[in-house]
């Protein structure tokens, strides 16, 4: 026997249809809101390595306002020879907002890496601290030369964003890490 379907039984499954199709609606403007509300804006980066002359010390800060991105950088090196004024930089640019976007996305996807078997310390090289968030809210990385014994210890995708943090203000990341 064939199932007919009367017009109540085609009108409960229309607005059945609409109710869901508003809920998700909801649910998608919610999501959305939120992914805004929580979406980075600071991410600093600073370095300090223990025995290096120049940039033994560099700070990078880059800030995400609405039209566009602020990189501060200030760098400085051990001691005030005149053979390492270069290294002795405080200035600001302005970067484009992709490269912005590509950091906290790289950011984002940081955080869900395990990083427990990263810690290390050491007597000589680089400590480096990665801070990103809101002005609320911040995560924070902290490690001894991630440079060293980098894939062992899980700290590649951290590396490369301290490189392209080094890279966006014109310096060469060989020089730094």
């Amino acid at each position: 026997m064939p199932l007919r379907l009367t017009n109540d039984i085609l009108d409960t499954m229309k607005k059945t249809l609409i109710k869901t199709l508003i809920v998700f609606i909801v649910i998608l403007t919610i999501c959305s809101c939120q992914q805004e509300k929580y979406k980075i804006e600071i991410i600093n980066l600073t370095i300090e390595h223990s025995k290096r002359i120049p940039y033994a010390s560099i700070s990078i800060r880059l800030t995400r306002e609405k039209s566009e991105t602020k990189a501060h950088l200030v760098s400085s090196p051990r001691n005030d020879d005149e053979e390492w004024k270069y290294s002795r930089i405080d200035t600001i640019i302005t970067i484009d907002n992709k490269t912005f976007d590509e950091l906290d996305y790289a950011s984002n996807n940081l955080m869900k890496k395990d990083l427990s078997k990263s810690e290390m310390d050491g007597k000589d090289g680089t400590e480096s601290v990665l801070v990103f968030g809101t002005n609320s809210a911040m995560t924070l990385y902290k490690f001894w030369s991630p440079d060293y014994e980098t894939e062992t210890r899980g700290l590649t995708e951290y590396l490369e964003i301290c490189k392209k943090l080094v890279e966006v203000v014109g310096l060469k990341p060989d020089d730094i890490l």
